[in-house]
């Protein structure tokens, strides 16, 4: 029996062989206590490859350790082996029943580990014992921490844990340690071992008795002194430090010998049974608990537990990550398993095991993308915590397919809406050093992050989103310093540059010059690279234009002030190009002016000298060619007007320059910078100033009294029309002339200035009107104007007047204040003309507020009255018109509907015929049909026809616009109401008989006032004469077809006889409905005059010829055409393209001879062709010439018509005999020349024009091109050292050959040209073979010159860098021929090569833009594959 102390001090036991931790000490000794230990160092990992026979040596035994000190326990959690030795022997020990306790051991109280017992103290006295036992232990000394009370558990959880009265199951023995134990200062309480009866500890012996029980360090004999005395001898000689050398080498050898883990894991996969769903429940609790050994789970895994049901587990359990990925381990292994028990081949079984890491991938980004979907819900944030760990996990422990895998999460976050692109960022951080390792990846994630910041910036609530911009920006910025390939795709930079330089800090010199350095990179591989820098200006100028030509630029001034006042533009190019838009012929719409006028003020506001780049513009010598001067005028009158145009400084300017020296008479021939003089208005300007330009006109031997006997006439022709708007002191003297008779549009801007200010002042007095008598008497004598004394008569002619000025703004002032008029057929004409000068007063930007103001002066009107259903109808025309006004549209059409809805209800039920009173013979058919009209409002079908033909017959025989044909047109509007469809039905079969009536009177005199008046529209006219296109027939139905058609054409073609009268509002109405039918349908317009050209050709009819050539001779027609070569250049070259010439030429020649005439025909000041002058026939031009001539012309304004001749030229038919080939092979020639010349000019204005081209003749100028490069490369040294002297001149012709080829590109085949891939790469090669030594493989010198100047040498070396250059940019142009699947995989290979070559060698790797360049030119052809080729671009593009 042995005595042994509650209390000793420890001594460090060093570690067994064995591997377990050391013994704590017993009893007393004299050394002092170990250090505690680090919590840290003990790590809570299952090492499940032991030796099932080594774990089985300490298990032997009795389980109920002995709690006699305190120093005896340990908390066997933290490590997770002794865990199993405990669990193994509690199994025992629970197998066995209640163990007693051995011989010369005491009764000691029991803790027990499990929860469910009743107490976790157990008496001595409950302790069953043995005779012979021995006595009880020794007093606890004095200072014991010993508890003087041992606190029982709380009831609660021995209820919970005893069940609903069923006796507890057996759980594995688990050793807790007592809370009275010593601990160490971490709360970790020292470490015991539980009573076995074989451990050292238990054998007593006399040295154990007298001195306790401790570790002995075992120091070997040899090692009791220090070992300097051995090695001082060794160290003096010279092989001293080799010995020590040699020494620690060894020494290093065995430990790395003795800590490698020699034996084979015995690990085998746990099979997997069946369980019920309590027990397997059971199990994946027992997982989660981390006390619950893997060893003992091992055993089996319940079967079922797989895929996306294994992930929820985890999730729903809160299973330990290092447990879920064992657990999705064992599965795994049990999956794979299975394929070769199927007695499967080896490569089936390993398609298997591909197949289930796929199926795997999938189920895992599923599982993810459920966690993620259920943001915002409860314990959301600690499930996707544990989501992401466990997928990072996962991905670690290479069970997830990384391709598929990265794919989903790219996906995802391209996919994925604002709100949730924080998450995805999550997840793409955990991989991203995986993620951009691959070029495709990479490319990928740096166009997501891009095109989220996209949306953030363009959304509505920018805002909300700063804090995921900021953060975008930054893995930006990360990504680009760090993998800067990825952002090299020409086709995705043009869309994210902006994006990209808005996101890094150019403040940052490292990230600037990365950001510049992958800027160039995009630029080279683009298309037209090679024009990109010089032609930088022109290309802005370019893009003005199209801005302004666009359909809706009136619409979009801000976007075209933004773009002007964009920070580094030429302001001064910009206001010249305005000025040129302004004034060209090829343009039309005085709209023009005021955008210009808008656009000019703008920047004056900004501080650009306005008057100086106009002054400039009017002085250049070029200026010399006919312009559109007209315009020119009246925008510097806009200017001076509202103060952004100087006058006095422009008579400086004009004094300085001496423009007035030796000049006979001031005429409207002189150039635009001496006219200017006699254009400039007068109102506003001091009296210095007029005295000096009178100066200067009476030196020009210009008098001014005509200009002041020109303005008197006119105000005093006005106050006659408008004898009651304008009182007697202020008209005047009388007027010789009527206002009919004065052509305005004839006289200056300085008369037209000075009229339009004087009406704009009289408007605005009589407006502004204070005297009540006054006001009183105005009411009574125009009760039809409302509250501004303007009656309809007043306000038509002032629109008449203000129009023929082309002054807009006055205008706009007159419409603003006979708005509040109550009259509705004010109303109406307001909108219309609203909408006759949409372009100009949306330029001026009052169009807006002049639209709401009528829509609320409607309102106002149909609230005391009824609406009037031509009121509605003019201000849905208008609102239709004007983008963003859909709602309103949408209520007036709704108010509309329902206007006419109320107009054909009966009010009576019988109807007309019933009630029709006897007719006398004689009785005028207006009052029969009034009469007829008032006694019902529904109407028989033969009385309606007999009325119809009764009203129409009158109408042919009135004079259009005149008072009665307009009264006859508004009793057939009315007569419609009664029966829409019959009315239809009378009113087309009239046309038709109208249409093809050659004894009738003009079409218009008709047609005017019925689509003045409603009656008909001009679609159904349109419709009436081109029914019968497909129908074939003699040749009397072709006349008819050809007398159907030309009648339209003139029709809607003839403005001038629709003037009429100057204040009739049914004449305006019709030149609108012309104007708009002619906007909306141009292009069939068009194709149905190409049809009409056709049939008149089949006909042969020399009358018919000569009305079509006078139709397209026309300033209407051909107004027609100029715009639409402007705006629908495409469309129109398809119409081209589709015309069925049955007639072979015709078509083409007599459009072609129009088109010609655009280029080479002179314009007056107003813009309209000079008819004077004989036009030459373009078909006996050869097109070589013509080809010259067009290419001359062209410039940004004239490119959409030379592109028309360009195509005229080479896909019309042949004029005069001569064959297609030659003709094409003449016109190819030319044009190649002339492209030549526009390049050594650096104008590539032409790249535009020959895109018109088709795909053949623009083939034969591209390989042109290329035939010349190859053809300037040298072959051999001998060469490139002959060719030093000539190098600049070949390298100017390679870059222009370059400039072809890019503009060209579009002709290429789909699968290149297969001719030129084995030139390509025969002369990379043979360029590379320059500089390789023979014999040289790998990494070959720099070539060594024969020369002896160094000069020399260099210049060989910079010929042969650019050529490379050169045609690697060819590859970039052609890569489509260089694809592995189709025929050029052999040069696909050696054109990798070659590339390789080029990264390889030293002697390109001092051009870095030339390594940069091949490495894209390999990735663009190599993206997706997988080689060592690919393997050597991607190694070399990491470094």
């Amino acid at each position: 029996m042995t005595s042994r102390p509650l209390l000793a001090t420890h001594r460090p036991q060093p570690y067994s062989s064995s591997g377990f931790a050391p013994r704590a000490s017993s009893r007393g000794s004299a050394h002092p206590p170990s250090l505690p230990l680090n919590a840290d160092e003990q790590p809570n990992v299952i090492d499940l490859t032991i030796e099932p026979t080594r774990a089985a040596v300490n298990s032997t035994g009795p389980s109920i350790p002995a709690i006699g000190r305190p120093d005896d326990h340990v908390l066997a959690q933290n490590n997770g082996l002794r865990r199993e030795i405990a669990v193994e022997s509690s199994d025992d020990a629970a197998s066995g029943g209640a163990q007693l306790s051995p011989p010369g051991r005491p009764d000691i109280p029991v803790y027990a580990a499990n929860a469910g017992d009743a107490e976790d103290f157990v008496s001595p006295r409950k302790v069953p014992t043995v005779r012979g036992s021995s006595p009880p232990p020794l007093p606890a000394r004095p200072g014991s921490d010993a508890p003087k009370k041992i606190q029982q558990p709380p009831q609660e959880a021995v209820t919970q844990s005893s069940g609903l009265g069923k006796e507890a199951s057996l759980k594995p023995y688990v050793l807790i340690p007592p809370p009275f134990a010593p601990r160490f200062p971490k709360e970790r309480p020292v470490d015991f071992f539980p009573w076995s009866g074989n451990h050292s500890e238990d054998a007593l012996s006399e040295q154990v008795t007298k001195q306790g029980f401790y570790d002995k360090s075992q120091v070997s004999q040899n090692e009791t002194n220090t070992a300097s005395t051995a090695l001082r001898q060794t160290f003096k000689h010279k092989s001293g430090l080799q010995t020590l050398s040699s020494l620690f080498v060894s020494i290093y050898e065995q430990r790395q010998a003795h800590g490698r883990i020699t034996a084979t894991s015995t690990f085998k996969p746990p099979p997997r049974v069946t369980l019920t769903d309590t027990k397997r429940e059971a199990w994946l609790r027992d997982l989660a608990n981390s006390s619950v050994p893997l060893r003992r789970l091992s055993r089996t895994i319940p079967h079922g537990i797989r895929g996306k049901v294994l992930l929820e587990q985890c999730l729903g359990k809160n299973i330990p990550t290092v447990r879920a990925v064992w657990l999705a381990k064992c599965v795994g292994a049990n999956e794979m398993r299975a394929f070769k028990r199927k007695g499967a081949s080896a490569a089936f079984a390993l398609g298997g095991e591909v197949k289930w890491v796929k199926d795997w991938t999938v189920f895992v980004e599923q599982f993810l993308e459920g966690v993620i979907s259920n943001c915002g819900e409860k314990e959301w944030k600690s499930k996707m915590n544990y989501a992401t760990r466990l997928s990072s996990h996962l991905f670690t422990e290479h069970l997830l397919d990384k391709d598929h895998y990265f794919d989903w999460v790219l996906t995802s976050l391209a996919g994925s809406s604002l709100d949730k692109t924080p998450i995805w960022l999550l997840v793409l951080q955990i991989f991203w050093e995986d993620l951009i390792q691959s070029r495709k990846n990479g490319s990928r994630l740096a166009q997501s992050l891009l095109e989220k910041i996209h949306m953030a910036t363009t959304c509505g609530e920018k805002e909300l989103f700063i804090p995921i911009v900021q953060r975008l920006s930054h893995l930006i910025t990360r990504l680009l310093v760090s993998r800067p390939s990825n952002f090299v795709s020409p086709r995705r930079w043009i869309k994210y540059e902006t994006i990209l330089r808005s996101c890094i800090d150019h403040d940052d010199p490292a990230v600037a010059a990365i950001y510049a350095r992958v800027s160039k990179r995009n630029l080279r591989l683009a298309e037209a690279k090679t024009r990109q820098g010089a032609d930088a200006p022109k290309r802005s100028r370019s893009r003005l234009v199209k801005l302004l030509d666009s359909a809706k630029a009136c619409f979009q001034v801000e976007e075209l002030c933004s773009f002007c006042l964009k920070p580094g533009q030429d302001h001064r190019m910009l206001i010249q190009t305005l000025l040129e838009w302004v004034s060209s012929s090829y343009r039309e719409g005085v709209f023009r002016v005021f955008l210009a006028v808008r656009i000019l003020r703008e920047l004056g506001d900004v501080g650009t000298d306005i008057n100086g780049h106009i002054l400039a513009f009017l002085g250049r010598p070029e200026q010399a060619e006919k312009i559109c001067e007209a315009n020119l005028y009246l925008l510097i009158a806009e200017l001076v007007r509202c103060g952004h145009f100087s006058t006095s400084r422009y008579l400086q300017w004009l004094i300085a320059r001496g423009a007035l020296s030796n000049r006979q008479a001031l005429s409207s021939d002189d150039p635009c910078e001496v006219r200017l003089l006699a254009e400039l208005p007068l109102h506003g300007l001091p009296t210095h100033v007029l005295n000096l330009r009178r100066m200067l006109l009476r030196e020009a031997s210009f008098h001014t009294g005509h200009e002041l006997r020109s303005i008197a006439q006119v105000k005093g022709a006005i106050a006659q029309e408008l004898s009651d708007l304008f009182p007697a002191p202020d008209r005047g003297p009388v007027s010789e002339k009527v206002l009919s008779e004065i052509s305005l549009s004839s006289l200056s801007r300085t008369v037209l200035s000075e009229v339009c200010h004087w009406i704009r002042q009289q408007v605005d007095n009589r407006a502004s009107m204070s005297n009540p008598e006054e006001m009183n008497s105005l009411e009574q004598r125009t009760s039809e104007a409302g509250a501004i004394p303007v009656t309809v008569h007043e306000f038509n002619t002032l629109r008449y007047i203000l129009e023929e000025c082309q002054d807009l703004s006055a205008l706009a002032d007159v419409v603003l204040h006979a708005m509040s008029s109550i009259n509705p057929i004010i109303l109406a004409s307001i909108a219309d003309t609203l909408n006759a000068n949409l372009g100009s007063f949306a330029a001026i930007g009052a169009i807006n507020g002049l639209f709401h103001g009528l829509v609320e002066r409607e309102r106002a009107v149909s609230g005391q009255t009824s609406p009037e259903a031509f009121l509605l109808t003019a201000i849905v025309d208008l609102g239709s018109q004007i983008p963003g006004q859909d709602e309103i549209v949408r209520r007036l059409r709704q108010d509309l509907s329902r206007c006419e809805q109320r107009k054909v209800t009966a009010a009576a039920w019988s109807p007309i015929s019933d009630h029709m009173p006897e007719v006398l013979p004689h009785t005028d058919i207006k009052e029969e049909v009034e009469r007829t009209l008032a006694s019902g409002t529904s109407i028989e079908k033969h009385t309606l026809a007999r009325l119809f033909e009764a009203l129409l017959l009158k109408l042919e025989s009135v004079s259009k616009h005149s008072e009665e044909a307009i009264n006859i047109a508004n009793l057939l509007s009315r007569l419609r109401r009664f029966d829409l469809n019959g009315f239809d039905k009378l009113m087309i079969a009239s046309l038709n008989r109208l249409l093809n009536d050659e004894r009738r009177s003009c079409l218009s005199d008709i047609v005017a006032p019925l689509v003045g008046s409603g009656s008909v529209t001009l679609l159904t006219l349109f419709e009436c004469s081109t029914k019968s296109w497909e129908n074939d027939g003699d040749e009397g139905a072709l006349n008819v077809k050809i007398r159907a058609n030309m009648a339209f054409l003139e029709l809607i073609t003839d403005t001038t006889r629709a003037r009429g009268s100057i204040s009739n509002q049914n004449a305006y109405r019709w030149r609108l409905q012309q104007r708009r039918f002619i906007d909306d349908h141009a292009l069939t317009l068009l194709a149905s005059t190409l049809k009409v050209v056709d049939m008149i050709f089949q006909s042969k009819n020399a009358a018919i010829e000569h009305r079509l050539d006078c139709l397209l001779e026309s300033p209407s027609f051909v107004s027609i055409l100029r715009a639409l070569i402007v705006h629908n250049n495409v469309e129109v070259q398809g119409c081209f393209r589709s015309t069925p010439a049955k007639s072979g030429r015709t078509a083409f020649l007599k459009f072609d001879h129009r088109v010609d005439q655009f280029l080479q025909e002179n314009y007056d000041s107003n813009g309209l062709p000079d008819t004077s002058l004989v036009q030459e026939d373009v078909t006996k031009i050869d097109p070589g010439v013509r080809i010259t001539r067009i290419m001359r012309k062209l410039d940004d304004f004239t490119l959409p018509f030379c592109k028309m001749n360009l195509q005229l030229v080479f896909e019309g038919s042949t004029p005069f005999g001569v064959s297609t080939e030659s003709r094409q092979r003449s016109a190819t020639n030319s044009l190649g020349r002339s492209i030549d010349s526009a390049v050594a000019e650096e104008d590539f204005i032409w790249v535009d024009a020959i895109s018109v081209l088709n795909s053949s003749v623009a083939s034969q100028i591209r390989e042109r091109a290329e035939e010349r490069i190859l053809s300037l490369i040298p072959t051999s040294k001998i060469a490139l050292a002959a060719n030093i002297g000539d190098q600049e001149s070949d390298r100017t012709a390679a870059l222009q050959s370059l400039s072809v080829i890019a503009a060209t590109a579009y002709s290429i085949p789909q699968h290149g040209a297969a001719q030129l891939g084995p030139s390509l790469v025969g002369k990379i090669e043979g360029l590379l073979q320059l500089v390789t030594p023979e014999g040289a493989t790998e990494n070959p010198p720099p070539v060594k010159c024969n020369l002896e100047e160094p000069s020399a040498s260099r210049l060989q070396s910079g010929t042969i860098h650019f050529w490379v250059d050169v045609l690697l940019r060819i590859v970039i142009v052609h890569k489509g021929m260089f694809q592995p699947a189709r025929a050029g995989a052999l040069d696909q290979a050696r054109l990798l090569i070659a590339l390789c070559s080029i990264l390889v060698n030293e002697f390109f790797q001092e051009e870095s833009d030339l390594t940069d360049t091949a490495l894209d030119v390999g990735s663009c052809l190599i993206d997706g594959k997988f080689n060592p080729i690919v393997s050597l671009l991607k190694f070399k593009a990491e470094e």
